[in-house]
């Protein structure tokens, strides 16, 4: 005697059983998860992305070797401070450095290391 049940409760968990001679088998169906929240691939991509970037910047502002150095936190963070000014403000990141001198002293930062 075998006989099928389908089982989806509210929370999204799928599984099929079998009646197999009084013996009930269940399997869960590997579309979903242990606790019926299905995760796509992409999503869980730009989520680790989007925490790698996170964990990057807090690095580079609070336990960095020049995180001490004054300058734009921007810039202790990406090179987009110094591309902005170069690109959009059209060449205009000399000026901006003398605004920096001004503002932050001899030395300061204007873009973070070559590792960004």
């Amino acid at each position: 005697m075998s006989a099928i049940l389908e089982n989806h409760d509210g929370r999204g968990l799928n599984q099929s059983c079998h009646l197999i001679d009084f013996t009930l088998l269940c399997h869960v169906h590997p579309s979903t998860t242990m606790a019926g929240l299905m995760i796509q691939t992409p999503t869980l991509f730009v989520i680790s992305t989007i925490t790698y970037f996170v964990f990057l910047a807090v690095q580079r502002l609070f336990s960095h070797p020049l995180a001490k150095v004054p300058g734009p936190r921007l810039a202790a963070i990406t090179r987009l401070y110094m591309t902005y000014y170069d690109l959009v403000m059209l060449r205009g990141m000399v000026e901006q450095l003398e605004v920096l001198h001004k503002k932050y002293g001899l030395f300061f930062l204007a873009a973070c290391e070559a590792d960004c």
